[in-house]
């Protein structure tokens, strides 16, 4: 499937009217800084970095109430991650939902994360909000 049929499928299923889709696809695309130029694209043809993008564009497109994403920008290079953090806190302005992010990027958990829990070996070692997560990295970088 091409990035445009990847995108819209779920749209499709879930019968939104086709401009709605469209509109709401553009809108993503140019969040997750995807040229629309790539909507007769191949994943093939993608990086991996463009290919996971894509794929946020596809689990946002209903507006879900709560998104898990698994290291969802593990890929992706410096800059289009912090273009990307910044575009997921204006859309959690306007479109508020629970998003579950597994990540092991302390920059990234302090940037995104409201509140958080920190698995190590299968036990919570610790949870908190954003303000305990800073506190609880500069500890656990600075032990031995």
């Amino acid at each position: 499937m091409t990035v445009r049929d990847n995108i819209m499928l779920l749209g499709k299923i879930s019968k939104m009217p086709l401009p709605a889709i469209i509109q709401r696809m553009k809108m993503l695309m140019e969040m997750v800084r995807l040229p629309l130029s790539y909507y007769d694209k191949y994943p093939y043809q993608l990086s991996g970095g463009e290919q996971q993008r894509a794929g946020l564009c596809r689990a946002m497109l209903l507006h879900p109430a709560l998104l898990l994403m698994d290291e969802p920008f593990a890929s992706l290079d410096y800059a289009t991650k912090q273009g990307i953090y910044q575009h997921l806190l204006e859309i959690q302005k306007t479109e508020s939902r629970t998003v579950v992010i597994v990540t092991h990027d302390w920059e990234e958990a302090i940037k995104l994360a409201d509140h958080f829990v920190w698995i190590a070996d299968g036990t919570i070692k610790a949870s908190g909000d954003k303000s305990q997560l800073i506190t609880l990295k500069n500890t656990y970088l600075s032990e031995p």
